[in-house]
């Protein structure tokens, strides 16, 4: 089918799109998934659905020399294509396992199927969700090893739906005596598995297709849920009631912003996240779960950098002006961080005069001489400022910089970051101070 796509008409029809979309071409390879990433998409980017080309349609547009084009794809597409910037998938394999791995899921379900039936399956199979994604783990797994392909079979058809397991007789009379075999060892293999192993190693739409079928076809105790309802019905569902802050723990966020912070004239994903109380910065709740999280994906082996810093004589500023005046003093030190930082990394607000950013992938001595540079602009923009209001001290920076090499601890970096802006304060002020955090090393000390 793929052969049969004039794929330079499509890429001329993208490649018009540019003039009057200012964001991101965001190409979907999956409807469902599209619709999905149309409410995490930035209000002047689209979503282009491009079922089954996407990536191939990327590449045709890309040799055009068009800007600002991505594409999302799912595991299950088989693109094997781990270099480009420009392609995003799911941790979890698709957008239905992401959907299914929600906290909002089992909520969804209880609605859909009503209170009574839901709470009568979950005591005859233990937890529904976990059920149909172990009964769809286990027949994709059953496919492969016996070299069938998996989009062949309806996987509805092979349930026993008096207790949400195989039907042996079913498995038996299709694939013979070896799938039952193989089904009997894969559910011993499942059980060492979390629900998110399970997930990243098979198709989530099956496990919606499972729950779909399962409000027709289940009756637990002789009940019968609520009402009917397709697998597209209960990912819209999911979809609604999705919390995009749970986006952010998997990988894919992470790729997204990567690609935000190299492409800064293309916004590819709407923001979701609270501003710190003067709307300036990220809100201090986010920036530790991110330093985990830049840690843990640093797939790569890039290795990050760590600011901590605050204003110097900040609490004269108060005395003398008010806080007022304080306040417009914090703004303006905000947005010269953020300003300084917005192509390069995540910029936070601790609360009072504290600023904490995070810069994946850039190492010292550009580290170095960002934060040099940092602390010059504030030490101006507020002599400039001060001046005006008569000042005697004006406010300056003490910034403490870690470069972090790949694989540290979380807790290192932390007590490091703490270490080294104190440095800075007790070593003068209006400096920079940088540690660096290795694996095995003795952390060393440099001054800027």
């Amino acid at each position: 089918m793929k052969s049969q796509i004039d794929f330079p008409m499509l890429a001329n029809w993208v490649s018009m799109l540019r003039a009057e979309i200012d964001g991101a071409i965001w190409l979907s390879d999956d409807d469902n998934d599209g619709r999905f990433y149309e409410k995490c998409a930035h209000p002047s980017s689209r979503v282009v659905p491009s079922p089954g080309v996407a990536y191939q349609l990327l590449n045709h547009v890309k040799r055009k020399g068009v800007k600002g084009l991505v594409a999302t794809i799912s595991t299950t597409s088989k693109v094997n294509d781990n270099s480009s910037d420009d392609i995003f998938w799911p941790g979890l394999g698709d957008v239905a396992s992401l959907l299914l791995a929600s906290e909002c899921c089992d909520r969804i379900l209880e609605e859909i199927t009503g209170s009574t039936w839901f709470k009568c399956a979950e005591k005859e199979v233990g937890s529904l969700k976990e059920q149909s994604i172990s009964v769809s783990w286990i027949f994709e797994q059953m496919l492969r090893l016996t070299s069938l392909q998996p989009g062949l079979f309806s996987i509805e058809n092979f349930i026993d739906w008096n207790n949400l397991k195989f039907s042996i007789p079913a498995v038996k009379a299709n694939f013979g005596m070896e799938a039952v075999d193989h089904i009997n060892v894969l559910q011993v293999t499942l059980l060492g598995m979390t629900l998110e192993e399970k997930l990243m190693d098979c198709d989530g739409m099956n496990a919606v297709r499972v729950l779909a079928s399962a409000t027709k076809m289940f009756h637990p105790r002789g009940l019968q849920a609520s009402q009917v309802v397709s697998a597209d019905y209960i990912l819209g569902m999911l979809r609604v009631a999705y919390d995009f802050n749970e986006l952010e723990s998997d990988p894919i966020y992470w790729r997204m912003r990567r690609w935000e912070r190299y492409n800064p004239r293309f916004p590819l994903l709407r923001k979701w996240r609270l501003l710190d109380p003067l709307q300036v910065v990220q809100d201090q709740r986010y920036w530790e779960s991110d330093l985990k999280f830049m840690i843990q994906m640093d797939q790569n082996r890039e290795g990050m950098s760590a600011f901590k810093m605050d204003l110097d004589n900040f609490k004269a500023v108060n005395e003398h002006l008010g806080h007022t005046n304080g306040d417009e003093a914090i703004r303006i030190y905000c947005k010269i961080v953020y300003d300084l930082f917005k192509e390069i990394g995540e910029v936070y607000r601790r609360g009072g005069d504290e600023i904490v950013a995070l810069a994946p992938g850039l190492r010292q001595p550009a580290a170095l001489d960002l934060a040099e540079k940092i602390r010059c602009t504030i030490e101006a923009e507020f002599l400039r400022w001060g001046n005006d209001r008569g000042l005697s001290q004006c406010p300056t920076a003490s910034i403490g910089v870690v470069d972090i090499e790949p694989g540290c601890a979380y807790e290192n970096v932390i007590q490091l970051m703490d270490q080294a802006q104190s440095s800075a304060k007790t070593e003068g002020k209006n400096r920079v101070i940088l540690m660096l955090c290795k694996v095995k090393d003795i952390p060393q000390t440099l001054q800027a």
